[in-house]
């Protein structure tokens, strides 16, 4: 639908219905052991220890690994499958990995930073990062 603008009618917008997706299995094979959710986006960690996202993805929120401004279906975030547990923020997205062979764990964030999330004067991590708090 496009309506003119009735202060200039040499502007116009053009209204587009919204797209509706039915919710759709991903695999019956897997059990998600955590969830997180952010502003437009979802992520969560698989029983097999593997980070999936999808959603919006206009500020990498969904990690590098994932291309494309928008993802209706899970997609794996990361290769690594060391993951225990994602949280999300409004256009951000950290989690914490445990090394197999170590078994040390580390916090790793992504996504927009402009408001200082990160704890460490950067803006941007496109890709997962250590969290330092040094």
């Amino acid at each position: 639908m496009t309506i003119t603008d009735p202060n200039d009618a040499t502007k116009t917008i053009t209204i587009y219905p919204p797209t509706v997706t039915a919710p759709v299995r991903e695999s019956a094979n897997y059990r998600w052991l955590n969830f997180g959710t952010g502003s437009n986006f979802s992520c969560a960690v698989r029983d097999d220890r593997t980070l999936w996202c999808w959603g919006d993805n206009l500020y990498k929120q969904l990690t590098s690994e994932i291309t494309g401004p928008e993802i209706f279906i899970p997609r794996q975030a990361h290769s690594s499958p060391e993951w225990l547990q994602v949280t999300l923020g409004q256009r951000h997205g950290c989690a914490i990995r445990e090394n197999a062979e170590t078994f040390s764990r580390s916090a790793l964030c992504w996504g927009e930073g402009a408001a200082h999330q990160y704890g460490n004067g950067n803006a941007w991590k496109i890709t997962p990062q250590p969290l330092s708090l040094e």
